[in-house]
This record gives C-alpha cells, structure tokens and sequence, in this order.
C-alpha cells in the first residue's frame, strides 16, 4: 500500500491519455504513454498468470499486455472495433519495462491543473491509483504506470516475455 505522502507527491498536474474501462474513466500520465495499439497481433502463451493476456510484437521486441479489467476485478466484456491497447512504460529496478494495457476504449488527452487533483488516501490508496482529476462534468481515476504491477508481477512478466525488460528506453517511434 502506498503511504498518503507518496500518493500526493505522485498526483501532479500535467497532461494525462484517458480511456474508458467498465464504464469508468482512467487517465495515465501523457509521458508514460509510448503508443496505442490495435488488438491485432496479440500473441497468447500458454500458462499465463490470470492478468496476463499475451503479447504484441513492438517493431521486434515483444511486450507484454495486460488484461486491466482482470487486474481491478472487473468483470469481461466482448471486444469491440473501440478496444485497443496502450502501450505504457513502467520503471523496474531502475529499468524501463514496456507493458500494454487492453482499454475499452481510449477518449480523449486531458490537460489537468493542480488544483482539479485530489489525493487518494486511506484504504483506496493503493500502488496503481494515484489520484482523481475533479471535473466539472466528471472524475478521473489517476493511474500511476509504475504501481499497475506489484514487483512479484513484473517479475513473473519479465521471466515468461523475453526482451521485455531493458536498461535504456530507445524512442524508434
């Protein structure tokens, strides 16, 4: 669990990628976002941990995609031409790791002030929520890139994908 000090310093303003999931609106920081990516692709491994949905090949390196929904619990919905997945960075061990995340469907790029952020605190303070973005019309869940796997998890991600970690981030968008 993360501390309330560690949640607030994490929720900054700045810009964030929103998407839906389960009828919810999510938004990650824009400079975790590497891509977005269609469904095709996807390669499925056999005995996959049950967040795991497979992987893409990523201009030669493979990375591993995650079932979101799985991850929060939500229950499956059929995929549509709306679903993709966005590719995101995540540090680990002082190494970037390259994840993707199926969405139902990404929205919009949101540009959120310091003042429209309200730290998570308490029992819904966790590794992946870092905040909520108050909307006039709306919230925003804050998702921290970082926080969606625990340590054990990308350990298991980077031991079944090979090349999915990597010491230096190469931008050959």
């Amino acid at each position: 669990m993360a501390t309330v000090d560690s949640v607030t310093r994490n929720a900054q303003a700045g810009k964030y990628l929103t998407f839906g999931l389960a009828g919810q609106e999510y938004g990650l920081g824009i400079l975790k976002v590497q891509e977005i990516h269609s469904l095709t692709g996807l390669a499925r491994t056999p005995d996959l941990p049950g967040f795991l949905q497979g992987a893409i090949d990523l201009r030669g390196r493979m990375v591993p995609v995650i079932n979101l929904r799985e991850r929060f619990g939500l229950p499956p919905v059929e995929k549509n031409e709306k679903t993709c997945i966005v590719v995101i960075q995540a540090e680990y061990d002082e190494s970037v790791v390259n994840l993707g995340i199926v969405v139902d469907e990404v929205e919009e790029v949101l540009a959120l002030r310091e003042d429209q952020i309200e730290a998570v605190a308490g029992a819904a303070a966790d590794e992946s929520v870092m905040g909520t973005g108050r909307l006039a019309d709306r919230d925003v869940t804050l998702l921290d890139a970082d926080g969606l796997l625990n340590r054990r998890e990308l350990e298991s991600v980077a031991g079944l994908i090979p090349a999915v970690r990597s010491n230096e981030y190469s931008d050959d968008r």
